[in-house]
């Protein structure tokens, strides 16, 4: 077996994976709901949860660059410039849509506030580039989800076809590991 990734970058790979689908389900499920009251609760904890991702993915990129490196890849060549490319794209969405989220807010005339504390307005009340940005920001959830979608199938792949430990090394739990 090949060397595994640091267990806190395990972790905070699943915790990012569950607060994406946990974020993704209850945006649409908020177009449902015909409360204003309780759309407005539901865009709230979608907000918290984008916030959430924004921290948790900059905590493990900081990680990562301070003091626990993933192991060596396990491809080379145009398959390893894949690899990167795609991880590059994962990054930069679960950075850049979380702060699309806080730009439209502010836009829109709301504050934001992370459990309860208040962040630095970057923005004024502007309804038209609150539109334009939420719209920037849907479009980068969907290729989030397809770029996620894609991510998972690599690793199945690299399990199913190739055989090698790429999916192993990043499972969380060691019953997994063994029976995966």
């Amino acid at each position: 077996m090949s060397v595994r990734y640091p267990r806190g970058l395990i972790w905070l790979h699943w915790l990012t994976l569950l607060a994406v689908i946990a974020a993704v389900l209850i945006v649409l499920r908020r177009e449902w709901v015909e409360s204003r009251a309780l759309r407005a609760q539901l865009l709230d904890v979608h907000r918290q949860i984008g916030l959430l991702v924004l921290v948790g993915t900059a905590t493990r990129l900081a990680a990562r660059r301070l003091f626990a490196r993933p192991p060596a890849p396990l491809v080379t060549g145009i398959h390893l410039l894949a690899v990167r490319l795609s991880h590059g794209g994962l990054y930069l969405l679960l950075i850049g849509l979380p702060l699309l989220g806080v730009l439209a807010t502010q836009a829109g005339g709301h504050p934001v506030t992370l459990l309860g504390l208040p962040l630095p307005t970057l923005v004024g009340h502007d309804r038209d580039l609150a539109e334009r940005i939420t719209e920037v920001h849907e479009v980068g959830a969907w290729l989030l989800l397809a770029l996620a979608g894609l991510h998972a199938a690599a690793a199945i792949w690299h399990h199913a076809v190739l055989r090698d430990d790429t999916l192993r090394r990043m499972l969380p739990l060691r019953w997994l590991k063994n029976t995966v």
